[in-house]
């Protein structure tokens, strides 16, 4: 009972904001260095993994307190496959640094920036801040509608290319014939 009040606590809710926002910022740091060409600074690296950890430890507290019936939950949920996605990049960073197999770790490293929602956790119980909850709610409600206008955009797109290769190709190969330039 004391650990559930600890877990639902004000400040173990303020902690995890702050640790969120350092993850991010070392994930960023470790982004800038990556698209620079250099190594990241091994500090934020450290940062990161025990960011990671925290935020395994979370989620392992509020499945033994709760139960498994609190992971319904959408942001418990997207908490878990952020983690999840955090220890499958250590995973197959482990497997020859990522390169090795095929697969950019980049991407998973990158997941971890979608925790900057959970802070909405924190501006829920906060008065003065509920109007931006609100607005951060509403994001979060048209993310669906985002989703499915993008896929529509793809495929107007994808049949717009078809149909103008097979239009303009047979002309630009015929300039290519006579003129001998495109």
């Amino acid at each position: 009972e004391r650990f559930k009040a600890f877990l639902g606590s004000y400040y173990v809710a303020n902690f995890m904001v702050v640790v969120v926002l350092l993850d991010a910022y070392a994930t960023c740091t470790d982004i800038d260095a990556r698209a620079a060409g250099s190594p990241p600074p091994q500090f934020f690296l450290v940062i990161s993994d025990v960011c990671l950890i925290l935020y395994s430890l979370e989620i392992l507290g509020m499945v033994l307190v709760f139960g498994v019936s609190h992971i319904s939950d959408w942001m418990i949920m997207v908490d878990a496959i952020i983690v999840a996605c955090g220890w499958a990049e250590k995973v197959v960073a482990s497997f020859g640094a990522g390169g090795g197999i095929g697969f950019r770790t980049a991407v998973l490293r990158a997941m971890r920036l979608v925790r900057i929602f959970r802070i909405m956790r924190v501006l829920k119980r906060i008065r003065a801040l509920r109007e931006l909850h609100k607005l951060v709610m509403m994001m979060a409600t048209c993310v669906r509608t985002l989703l499915w206008s993008f896929l529509l955009c793809f495929v107007v797109m994808t049949v717009w290319g078809m149909l103008m290769v097979e239009l303009v190709n047979p002309a630009v190969e015929d300039m290519q014939r006579t003129k001998g330039t495109f």
